[in-house]
């Protein structure tokens, strides 16, 4: 059943005019806007005429405009016609293969690697070419260098569709095996080393010093002219120093490059071409790639370096070669000139290349360097509007990140301005500058598609943080003031990279506000930032500085609005009409009501604390329709919610009911779990379920998980055996099949509470496990030393095996000891047998998360009408079934008891 959802929107008037009894458009239909394509990164898209509001029906007439963004978004085609840019490498009849439908063209040479032109790259402004030489060591003490391998004559390459090659062997000397990959996007161009083993002789076998070594690759790039250099000392420590230099050649740019071990091309992805910020959404684990160009006549060599012990660690999780003993006559070339001769180029045989018939998965650590295409020099960001970026009912222009962009003139951001990011990370970045005309009190607005509360609705769902990297300023050289950004719903708000030599940048944030995301400013090699009057609200990390930076000032934090008067959760018959009031603090704010996490706004009501709803706008179906409450300030936002359910006089009559069984009651299971052992446990006698049968099979401690108790909670099934998760319980890594006796728990206790909280302690004598083998089961099934009380009683199971998917009330539990339900009018956060998640259900059942970290296996429970709890399963671990009853009689067999006493009770759940 679809659902109509209904939302409150709190926002804060900032200093701008109260908009009054307005309408907000629909999400867009792009098949009746009219689109253009502007440029290589802009395209917009147009709407014009009248807007009818779905509550009211007034018609209002409106102009709305898309400016949607990317680095190579679009390319002038043959004609001249600009045409959307595709990921696209296809073969040629040469048997080559090409990108073509971009800003920038690549082919690849079916002559091999050792072509002079086994790539070559053209842009609107010249032609390159370019190959791989070969892998080096490298001592910076000593200045001599070990080849240890050069790209083979015999490598052919596969098209990885849509955007990729790959030379699988591409280097394949007795020292030293790796790949070749390239991938090209709109935007960027990625060649990636991929060293596939171990390689044969360390640093040390070699008599380099391992401190002072690099592992180099050298390319020859032919075409090429002299380029702008930023150096960026990149790494500092005991080993060698790295200097990254930034190229610059006016159509190409080349950023700093990085190493990372990598193992799943599923993981990765076809659009991998894109600068990898630390610290935002990128590798998690990565080592600087320093680039140097040295031109010699008419060629010229990049070199990209790492240290050797950046990445020995990675290096030595791969698979390993034949070692051999230390080679005196080991071949050392000279530092002097490129650090030894270039092998020269050679066209191999002509081969044709074909489409991979497998996937690219093999293991490695990968060195890349990227180019990428320049952005079109300057661009300015103008307002959404006359009246600030809050919806305007006339309309505005909206700017839309939909890839990453990267511009090498100033950014221009005008007070009022709005843009909105993509849900796929995208990353706006300069490494030319930035210019805020602030105005007091109008913020420039950097936030995502999503919110419904800045410029025109775009897109549903929900909260999310969308952009990588709100801004980011990369290699500028020269002082920077940003002010009056208002960032929301990014991985990274602001980041500050490669700032210039010995500090020579300074960067100063002023009147800023950061809202909802994981980083706040992130200062990176080299920079030094001042931060003045800016805030933070729901930031995780507020700021984080590497390198040798300076971070002067601090966010101050905020804490978010406050919805004082909750909504009234109610049922209604159909075509009832519905109202609201509620109340928020502080006072100040702006109310605009809305539809709920959809871009479809219903009316703003200025400073009204009440709507009415006309009859018949929630649907005339049960559903759970909810109204949601947000209160949006410069520095953050406060949420609250209510739910009416659409039901007949029958239902009503049934719900009104179950609101008054419920009245009173609490989500909580217990008052008391101590740490000690034996430790103290209590019950919650106001909690919903307590005195069910079964309520005192949920054990709350155990021995095992001292630092976070119940974190593997435990239920019992029978009177002498207790479930739990599989995966993580076996000495295995979670989702390693496995099943088997498990040991790891034999002698530890495992505590359950009685009904008057007494404790009582069951020792574990031998366990089974099934991990999501063959058979797709998780769990493990305790058997103790002896039989439980019968204070305890172990919880029942449905009359037929399986996990039920259309039961109401089903209650999950967390280890906390909190519970909440997948059903209106107690919808659950996390989504459990097909029921959507829904953060807005009736208080409290609606405060807990039970799905995350730790409460896998926490017992789900379907309570039946005659007050008897039926075990569903575990959050994410699998039911009851004929296998689990087996696997109990074995362990009974085990310790001498007899499994026919010991059976799971089945209870009907009609």
């Amino acid at each position: 059943m679809k659902r109509t959802l209904t939302q409150i929107i709190l926002s804060a008037s900032l200093g701008l005019a109260a908009q009054a009894q307005t309408s907000l458009p629909p999400p867009p239909d792009w098949s009746a806007w009219t689109v253009t394509a502007m440029d290589d990164c802009s395209t917009t898209r147009e709407f014009e005429g009248p807007v009818t509001n779905e509550l009211t029906g007034v018609v209002t007439p409106r102009s709305s405009r898309i400016v949607e963004l990317g680095t190579g978004l679009n390319f002038q085609d043959s004609s001249g016609v600009w045409t959307e840019s595709q990921d696209l490498i296809e073969p040629l009849t040469d048997g080559g293969a090409a990108a073509v439908h971009g800003r920038y063209s690549a082919y690849f040479s079916p002559a091999g690697l050792n072509d002079d032109a086994a790539l070559t790259i053209t842009t609107p402004v010249r032609v390159y070419q370019a190959r791989v030489l070969g892998i080096y060591y490298f001592d910076t003490q000593s200045g001599q260098s070990v080849l240890l391998a050069t790209p083979s004559d015999t490598a052919v390459a596969e098209i990885l569709p849509p955007n990729q090659i790959v030379y699988r062997g591409a280097f394949n000397s007795p020292k030293l095996k790796a790949d070749l990959r390239y991938t090209y996007t709109k935007a960027a161009f990625e060649s990636d080393v991929v060293i596939t083993s171990q390689p044969k002789v360390s640093p040390a076998d070699c008599g380099l010093n391992p401190d002072t070594t690099l592992i180099q690759v050298r390319h020859q790039w032919l075409g090429a002219p002299a380029p702008g250099i930023r150096e960026v000392t990149v790494a500092q420590g005991p080993g060698p120093v790295l200097v990254d230099e930034i190229l610059d050649f006016g159509d190409l740019w080349f950023p700093r490059g990085r190493a990372f071990a990598w193992g799943d091309e599923a993981a990765r992805g076809t659009n991998a071409a894109q600068i990898s910020l630390p610290g935002a959404g990128g590798q998690a684990v990565q080592a600087p790639v320093a680039k140097e160009w040295q031109a010699a006549g008419s060629k010229a060599t990049l070199i990209e370096s790492a240290s050797w012990n950046s990445i020995a660690r990675m290096l030595a999780q791969l698979p390993t070669m034949a070692k051999v003993a230390k080679d005196p006559k080991e071949t050392r070339l000279a530092a002097a000139g490129l650090r030894g001769a270039a092998p020269s180029g050679r066209a191999g045989a002509r081969r044709v290349m074909r489409v991979a018939a497998r996937p690219y998965r093999t293991p490695g650590v990968v060195l890349d360097y990227i180019t990428v295409v320049q952005g079109t020099g300057s661009y300015r960001f103008y307002e959404y509007s006359p009246s600030g970026p809050l919806y305007n009912p006339s309309g505005g222009t909206n700017f839309y990140v939909k890839y990453s962009c990267y511009f090498n003139g100033t950014l221009t951001f005008d007070a009022g301005c709005v843009l909105k990011f993509a849900n796929d990370s995208p990353v706006l970045l300069t490494y030319g500058g930035v210019t805020c005309n602030y105005t007091s009190g109008v913020p420039s607005v950097l936030t995502s598609i999503w919110d419904p509360v800045y410029g025109d609705p775009m897109d549903g769902g929900g909260p999310a943080q969308a952009a990588d990297t709100a801004l980011c300023l990369y290699g500028v050289t020269t002082s920077q003031t940003l002010q009056g950004l208002t960032v929301r719903y990014a991985m990274l708000a602001l980041g500050f990279y490669d700032g210039g030599t010995c500090g020579s940048a300074a960067y100063s944030v002023n009147n800023c506000s950061l809202f909802n995301c994981e980083y706040g400013i992130r200062a990176d090699y080299q920079t030094t930032v001042s931060i003045n009057n800016s805030t933070c609200c729901e930031v995780s990390t507020p700021v984080i500085n590497v390198g040798a930076c300076s971070v002067q000032g601090a966010l101050s934090a905020m804490s978010p609005p406050a919805i004082t008067n909750l909504p009234l959760c109610q049922f209604v018959l159909p075509n009832t009409s519905v109202n609201f009031t509620s109340a928020a603090s502080p006072p100040s704010l702006t109310y605009t009501w809305s539809l709920d996490h959809t871009p479809t706004l219903v009316y703003v009501v200025g400073t009204n604390t009440s709507v009415s709803i006309p009859p018949g706008t929630l649907g005339t179906g049960y559903g759970g329709q909810k109204v949601h409450f947000y209160a949006t300030a410069p520095y953050g936002s406060g949420e609250a919610g209510a739910w009416v359910g659409i039901v007949d006089s029958s239902a009503l009559a049934v719900a009104t009911n179950w609101i008054t069984y419920t009245n009173g009651k609490g989500c909580a299971l217990w008052n008391t779990r101590s740490t000690n052992n034996p430790p103290s446990l209590a019950w919650n006698t106001g909690c919903l379920l307590y005195g069910k049968t079964g309520f005192t099979a949920i054990s709350q401690r155990d021995d095992w998980n001292w630092a976070y108790p119940g974190q593997l909670p435990v239920t019992a099934l029978t009177s002498r055996h207790g479930y739990m998760r599989g995966h993580g319980t076996a000495g295995t890594t979670n989702n390693v099949p496995f099943a088997g006796y498990n040991t790891n728990y034999n002698g530890q206790n495992v505590y359950f509470c009685t009904s008057n909280s007494t404790v009582v302690t069951a020792t574990v004598t031998n366990a089974y496990t099934r991990c999501w083998g063959s058979d797709l089961l998780d769990y493990t099934i305790l058997v103790f030393s002896a039989d439980l009380p019968s204070t305890i009683h172990p919880m029942a199971i449905p009359l037929y095996y399986g996990t039920p998917t259309s039961y109401s009330v089903v209650f999950n539990t967390e280890q906390g000891g909190q519970m909440t339900a997948n059903n209106p009018p107690f919808p659950s956060l996390s989504p459990a047998f097909g029921a959507p998640a829904d953060a807005d259900a009736f208080p409290p059942f609606n405060q807990a998360v039970t799905f995350k970290g730790g409460d896998s296996g926490s017992p789900i429970m379907l309570p039946t009408t005659d007050d008897v709890l039926v075990f569903l399963g575990g959050d994410s671990t699998s039911p009851a079934s004929s296998q689990m009853q087996f696997d109990m009689d074995t362990l009974s067999t085990s310790v001498g008891i007899e499994p026919e006493n010991y059976q799971m009770k089945t209870h009907s759940v009609q």
